[in-house]
Formats: C-alpha cells, structure tokens, sequence
C-alpha cells in the first residue's frame, strides 16, 4: 500500500483558495421583516463587502467590490432612499470598519403600516402586496414577473459554462459511482477512502485525522474523484472575459429574480405558506435563491448520497467551525445513480433553477399586541 499522491491532495487545496468566489458574492445584501403582534413592521437592511483577499484571484471581480464599497459609504447602495419611501415612522442606521474601511452598513425602519411595503415592487422582479384578511388575519404575496436581471450577453456566458459544469459533475458523479460500488464489497475501507476524497490536511474533519495509505486500486479510484471535483471547483471558480463576476453570481443574475435575500419573522405560526423556505417551526422564512450551487444541492441526492462536494461546500467549506466527523459521514448509507448524459443533468437544473410564479403566506396576529413604536434594539443575527 502507498499514500495517496501530494498532487491529488494539492488539487482540493487549490479548489478551497476559490471556494469563496464560487459560493458567496463578493457583496451580500440581506432584507429582513419583522411583522409584530401590534400589526407595525420593522424592516432590517444588512449590506456588507466581504474582504478582498477573500476573492478568487481576478482583478475585474477585486475592482467591483471595490467600486461597490465606496458606492455603500456614499449613498448605502440605495437602501435609505428605499427605506424613505416606506415613510416610516423611526429609521436607524449603523456601520462597522476594519482597519479603517468600510466593510458593512445595516438600515432599520419601523411601518405602522405594513401595506407600505408594496412600494417595494419594481425592485428587480418582485411585485409586494400585502393585505388583512377577512376574518383578521394578515396575508403577504410576492409575485415573480417573468424575466431575468442579467443582460443577453451574460445569459449566453452562462448557457455556456453551465453546459461545462454539467459535464464536470457528470464526470464527478460518475467517478463517484465507482468508488460506492467499491465499498459496497469493502465496506471497511470506507473511512480510509472518504478521508483522502474529501478531507485531506484541510481542517475538514473534527480531531486528529488519519493518515491511511491505500493501495493502487483505490487510489486511482480516490483520485479520480478528488480530479473530477475539482474540475467542478474549476467549472464554478471561472470569471468570463470581460465580465466582474464568477460564474454562481453570474447565473444568480440570469435566474433568480430578486437581488438581495429575504427573511420573514412572523408573531405567529402560519396558517398556510406557500413558496418559503420554513424555519424555526415556521414562524421563520425565507426566500430561496437561485444559482447553480442552490441547484445542485437540491437535486443531488437524486444521483449521489452523501453527495461529499455538496457536504463539504454546504459544511466547513462554507464555515469553518462546521466540522465533520469521519466517522459518521462513512457510516451513512451509500447510494450512486448518475443520470445518463449532461442532457438528463441539466434538464434536472434547469427545472431547480426555475422560480415559484408567487410566495404566499398567511397568519393571524396574536390578541393583545401592545403598540409600540419603538424599533426593539436587536439587530437580525442577535434574535
């Protein structure tokens, strides 16, 4: 038996110096309302420029958040302006620096009235309308307008490279495929071989890692995986010529129709939801996103489980206190079925990457809401 190449190894390492660029946008702009038992509802904007040294290494994407940093110090990237025509009754506003320069601003209004919010519409693709109920409840629709964000250009830089991505994930779930049919005669080497695919020395796994050798057959097939998940990383990681985007936020632009994330906190469970994403016993929602990587994760697991590019990318790729135990992963049942051709695959996306035509949710406020017209002194991250 013999370790696994350093080349392999160095491969995954190469593709982790990209994964911020692949997985989160440079600038990250988040929406949260907070309807309250009185009927008032406190709008919460965060907008904040990650760090450069962060980005994948092309200078069109530095200069962009660049530019967008100084936009967000002069005028807030618009969210005042937008805030102000809610009329709110109380408005607020922080900023925060690192070593002197800007790296986030956060807005807070307070509506009486939440009818107001409809002057949210003509925001990127979204229509807001939001009305009391006949039987005194409250019910808020977003309606998704057909149409993309993206110019004809970046629609077809997209077409293209998702046809190249597709083929890289095919590639990757095919030599997946091999490697679970390998355990399910070696079920004991399962520990040894998820190691060397999808931890390494990267700080991947909780504790002491080990440092297993595997002999020549089953390091052509960890290898063969580690090589097609980088070329996906690759795939992801592209910023077309003349563009200031990598590729996900390139067909977030094509696909999703609202340009900043969107939370919901409700004072009461719902009585019917429609198009959300459920949180916290469903007194929390969400809007979902629409890019390739939001594609992916949710119609792997009809090819791979586990998926290991989509636990590591959702897991301590994307945080690192998200540590996985070595143990565990090896132990869930295993499952591979790759679709038949990039056709079938990205069919498959296509329908993922597709928005709902409304969102819809429904509740009736609790009795008793005392009015209070004062914003609550908590931002969103410390409820």
């Amino acid at each position: 038996m013999s370790p696994a190449p350093r080349s392999r190894l160095a491969a995954l390492l190469a593709g982790f110096l990209l994964l911020p660029a692949c997985f989160q946008d440079p600038v990250e702009e988040k929406l949260e309302l907070r309807f309250r038992a009185d009927g008032a509802v406190e709008a919460d904007v965060l907008v904040r420029v990650r760090k450069t040294s962060s980005f994948v290494d092309d200078e069109a994407v530095r200069e962009r958040a660049e530019r967008v940093r100084e936009q967000l110090a002069r005028d807030g990237l618009g969210w005042p302006e937008r805030l102000a025509r809610l009329e709110p009754q109380r408005r607020g506003s922080c900023e925060e620096l690192v070593d002197e320069r800007l790296v986030e601003r956060s807005f807070r209004a307070l509506l009486d009235d939440p009818e107001r919010l409809e002057r949210l519409s003509g925001e990127s693709l979204v229509r807001w309308l939001v009305d009391e109920t006949r039987d005194g409840g409250v019910e808020l629709v977003i309606l998704v307008e057909p149409g993309t964000r993206a110019n004809r250009r970046q629609q077809e830089l997209v077409d293209r490279h998702e046809e190249r991505l597709a083929a890289a994930y095919l590639e990757y779930l095919e030599a997946a495929e091999r490697l679970v049919r390998y355990l399910e005669e070696r079920p004991e080497r399962a520990q040894d071989l998820i190691w060397h695919v999808t931890g390494d020395e990267s700080g991947t796994f909780v504790g002491e890692p080990p440092e297993p050798e595997l002999d020549e057959e089953e390091d052509a097939l960890a290898e063969s995986v580690t090589e097609a998940m980088d070329q996906v990383l690759d795939a992801f990681g592209t910023v077309p010529e003349g563009e200031e985007r990598a590729l996900d936020e390139l067909s977030r632009l094509v696909h999703d129709p609202f340009a900043y994330d969107v939370a919901i906190e409700l004072p009461a469970v719902p009585e019917d939801v429609e198009g959300f994403r459920v949180l916290d016993e469903g007194r929390r929602l969400e809007v979902p996103r629409y890019s390739l990587t939001e594609a992916i994760e949710s119609v792997s697991a009809r090819w791979l489980e586990p998926d290991w590019l989509v636990v590591l990318w959702s897991g301590p790729w994307q945080d690192e206190e998200l540590l996985l135990d070595l143990a565990e992963l090896a132990a869930r049942p295993r499952r591979a079925d790759p679709p038949h051709s990039t056709g079938e695959l990205r069919e498959a996306l296509r329908l993922a990457l597709r928005p709902p035509d409304l969102l819809r949710v429904r509740w009736r406020p609790p009795a008793g809401g005392d009015q209070d017209d004062e914003l609550d002194g908590k931002r969103p991250a410390q409820r």
